[in-house]
């Protein structure tokens, strides 16, 4: 197995980061693996090793991205995932993303939340072919599909949860129309404001272009304007920054049309207090192989245990549903 600091090295070339001589290193490495038939299928292990423990590393920055909106928490392989419910929060309900579907339960007065987790899993094919011959865009391009992959389906769990949840929820704190206008959008970040520090948005990319151009470009700041299109960031809107979220169009899905999650909703929420959102990751990716002999084509498959939850008292979370984006 790869130490830790060649984990690293290969971090850098699936993030283009990697200097000269790490890249290097790199290759040759991969190489020397690839071509060295006395390892038998033990190559194929090594290898998938690496890619996976590398897509670990680079999803852990997407994790902590998962903080704008949630409390989240990470334990080991079978530790007990749990939450602290907010003293001021009187929880009659929990929702709980799994799958398809979405459950609630009566929490009853318990000022403790369990989060059952799930498995989300992601797969890509990869050609060992050309990891021989040192080309390593096959290793990069399998690294960003599994990671993205993972993303996209934890992002469909949370904004299906939240979904459901927001019924619940104020009116006052759910928009719906055809063109969201400033001023609906206004009264949506003032409330939020009042629960916390300042709003952020989180919003498929075509919401949030929707939304930036709510403010001409030179309403925008010079720092704001450093941060476009860095770290998520679109714009800010009346305080708050436009974040995008990880969605790409269903895998089954030939004619890009259907997206991994609905584009037409997002959700305003305050930074820095106590969130209705719970996200719970149990351990870190596990990978399974199946190889094509003939073709010498990898199938890998990785899974991460992911719980998401989100409590009924709603009151600092705002939603907007606009209808010209279904």
């Amino acid at each position: 197995m790869a130490n830790q600091a060649f984990i690293e090295i290969a971090t850098k070339v699936a993030s283009k980061t990697a200097k000269r001589e790490e890249k290097k290193e790199f290759v040759e490495a991969i190489k020397e693996i690839a071509t060295d038939e006395s390892l038998g299928p033990n190559r194929y292990w090594k290898i998938n090793q690496i890619i996976t423990r590398t897509a670990n590393e680079l999803f852990k920055p997407r994790v902590d991205f998962y903080e704008y909106i949630a409390d989240v928490e990470r334990v080991g392989r079978g530790e007990k995932l749990q939450f602290d419910i907010p003293m001021r929060t009187g929880v009659a309900m929990a929702w709980t993303g799994r799958g398809t579907t979405v459950d609630y339960e009566r929490m009853q007065g318990s000022q403790k939340l369990d989060v059952e987790p799930e498995v989300i899993a992601g797969g890509v094919y990869y050609e060992m072919d050309q990891l021989a011959t040192g080309d390593v865009d096959g290793f990069v391009g399998a690294v960003d599909s599994l990671v993205d992959s993972l993303d996209s389906n934890v992002n469909a769990r949370v904004m299906s949860t939240l979904h459901r949840a927001m019924a619940h929820a104020p009116r006052n704190n759910r928009w719906q129309g055809a063109g969201i206008q400033k001023a609906n959008f206004d009264k949506l970040s003032s409330i939020v404001t009042r629960y916390g520090k300042r709003p952020v948005a989180l919003v498929d990319y075509d919401l949030g272009v929707k939304l930036t151009e709510l403010v001409p470009q030179a309403g925008q700041t010079e720092a704001m304007k450093e941060k476009i299109n860095s770290d998520r960031i679109l714009g800010r809107v009346s305080g708050v920054d436009i974040v995008t979220f990880t969605n790409p169009f269903a895998i089954d899905d030939t004619e890009n049309e259907k997206y991994a999650v609905p584009r037409n909703y997002g959700y305003i929420f305050p930074t820095g207090y106590d969130k209705p959102i719970k996200i719970g990751f149990e351990g870190d990716l596990t990978e399974y192989t199946a190889q094509d002999i003939q073709s010498e084509r990898v199938f890998l498959k990785v899974k991460q245990l992911v719980g998401v939850r989100a409590l009924t008292d709603l009151r600092n979370v705002c939603e907007i549903n606009d209808t010209t984006l279904v």
